[in-house]
């Protein structure tokens, strides 16, 4: 049976999900986009927040909205007008990873029983943002099982008019031994971006199974074929699979720690300019995706 509990924790709004012995933990922090900033399975630490970094420098485990990874200068133009995103990345320019990282979402609804935890949370937003003028009702959800992690987003558009939108997830995974860190995906076509991590091209690539992480600094996208990625640690073994096809995959490496961020996203950088994974949401439409963590350890 799992426990839910709601906290105050270090000036976080935490809703924490607990299984009985404790081997399984969640935290999931509300102020923070409603992110899960930490996961423990069978007593192992799967997905982290990296802290002491501050979560506005990480983005560890936000959802992605309205677009994924950057927008050149924030600057974009959408049936035939012109709009501005603030630039939260100073040194480069861009605005970075959407709108809802950092805001407070509420929580609607819990769910308990022998299999499963289930959080539900909620945020809506009318007209509020000048860069992105639109309507919509965000619902997150959490279902926490023993083995593994389910999210789902849906979006509602409860607006006049239709808005462009791409989505993504941003967890870092703990890795303890990157020379026994493997990664398994199928691509053939990888994002090539210039100094800004904005996209420039689209080139060929054939994906090396597995992919032996070791002591490289990564920080690239791909268009995978299969909606699967594999993490492969001396620790556990991870799948993330997306409910989607036609994923685009973000892998970086930060410096300094024992961490890798794998990012399933359904667009690239500046996806608002070259249309890449772009998608539109009409009045009154709705669009979900899932994004499964599947764990052995």
């Amino acid at each position: 049976m799992f426990q839910i509990k709601r906290q105050k924790k270090e000036g976080k709004d935490l809703i924490i999900v607990t299984n009985k012995i404790g081997s399984i933990k969640a935290e999931i922090s509300l102020d923070k986009g409603g992110s899960i900033s930490n996961l423990f399975i069978k007593n192992k630490q799967i997905i982290t927040d990296l802290a002491p970094l501050d979560y506005e420098k990480t983005y560890a485990s936000s959802i992605m909205f309205p677009f994924a990874n950057r927008i050149k200068n924030g600057k974009y133009t959408f049936m035939g007008e012109e709009f501005q995103l603030h630039c939260n990345e100073k040194k480069n320019n861009n605005a970075l990873h959407g709108l809802i990282y950092n805001k407070k979402f509420d929580l609607i609804k819990t769910l308990i029983n022998q299999e499963f935890a289930e959080i539900i949370l909620s945020y809506k937003v009318i007209n509020a943002h000048k860069g992105f003028p639109y309507s919509f009702d965000l619902k997150l959800s959490y279902i926490i099982y023993d083995n593994s992690l389910k999210i789902s987003l849906n979006i509602l558009n409860i607006g006049e008019v239709k808005f462009p939108f791409t989505v993504g997830w941003h967890p870092y995974f703990i890795i303890d031994n990157f020379d026994k860190t493997e990664l398994i995906f199928d691509s053939t076509q990888k994002i090539e971006c210039d100094n800004r991590n904005i996209t420039t091209k689209v080139l060929k690539f054939k994906s090396s199974n597995p992919w032996v992480i070791k002591n490289q600094k990564i920080d690239d996208a791909f268009l995978i074929k299969k909606n699967k990625v594999v993490l492969k640690t001396n620790n556990y073994i991870a799948k993330i699979i997306s409910s989607i096809d036609n994923n685009y995959l973000q892998i970086y490496t930060p410096k300094n720690h024992k961490a890798i961020a794998i990012e399933p996203m359904t667009g690239v950088s500046d996806s608002f300019n070259n249309r890449i994974g772009l998608r539109q949401l009409y009045k009154n439409e709705k669009y979900k995706v899932d994004w499964l963590l599947d764990v052995v350890a």
